[in-house]
């Protein structure tokens, strides 16, 4: 498979994980405190009222999309990476580090104080 053919297909799947957690929030918080839920505008902030984050896995990649990007910074309150902070990422090749792209979430996250879980960092 060329790699312009599944790009399109890893955003898509990407914002179909967004999509399923927006609903799955939704229906969440919507069975919870009726008066956190109605002063809340998104989901993150109704969230927040309650003392959670509300949290999805980040692709850095696709940060650079408007889409993806304004579901994330208005929805949610706290990112975690998808493979940016695993082994074969941060270490490519034995003594070779790169934190690039564990970067780029983690400037994301802070620019819209949002918490940032960094499962796999250690």
């Amino acid at each position: 498979m060329s790699r312009h053919v599944a790009r399109p297909r890893v955003f898509l799947i990407s914002l179909a994980y967004l999509v399923i957690a927006l609903v799955v929030g939704s229906a969440f918080f919507l069975t919870g405190s009726p008066n956190n839920v109605a002063a809340a505008t998104t989901l993150g902030s109704a969230a927040a009222a309650s003392g959670r984050v509300f949290c999805t896995s980040v692709q850095a990649s696709l940060l650079s999309n408007a889409q993806y990007n304004n579901i994330l910074s208005t929805q949610f309150n706290g990112v975690t990476p998808e493979n940016e902070m695993k082994w074969q990422t941060t270490e490519p090749s034995p003594g070779s580090f790169n934190f690039g792209s564990a970067d780029q979430i983690v400037s994301f996250a802070q620019s819209h104080s949002m918490k940032i879980r960094g499962h796999t960092l250690v």
